[in-house]
């Protein structure tokens, strides 16, 4: 008897481990963020934890190159010396405005 409930016991174990795993591999939404000079860095996403908005940052594309790591690397040193206490920033980029990053606060 003593065996059955262990062996029971370690059967739904397994299942339950299983069942958890497949269901975040099979979701196609998920993926691991970057982090970048302390924050977490969402372009074109957002993160699925709640979160509080503190503020937005914003550069002007011209003023530093096209390029992508130009603007992100302007975004949050703009981030860094305006909400040093963020946890991540969401990356809005516009076409003929300025791109902003808005920085984020993750909740506890």
């Amino acid at each position: 008897m003593k065996k059955l409930m262990i062996t029971a016991a370690l059967t739904a174990f397994f299942y339950v481990g299983y069942a958890q795993t497949t269901t975040d591999c099979n979701q196609k939404n998920t993926a691991k963020v970057q982090q970048i000079e302390g924050y977490y860095i969402f372009v074109d996403s957002e993160p699925t934890k709640p979160y509080d908005f503190i503020g937005t940052v914003t550069t002007n594309s011209s003023k530093g190159g096209i390029q992508y790591t130009n603007i992100r690397d302007k975004l949050i040193k703009n981030a860094k010396e305006q909400f040093p206490r963020a946890d991540a920033l969401i990356f809005r980029f516009s076409s003929g405005q300025a791109d902003k990053a808005e920085a984020i606060k993750f909740r506890e």
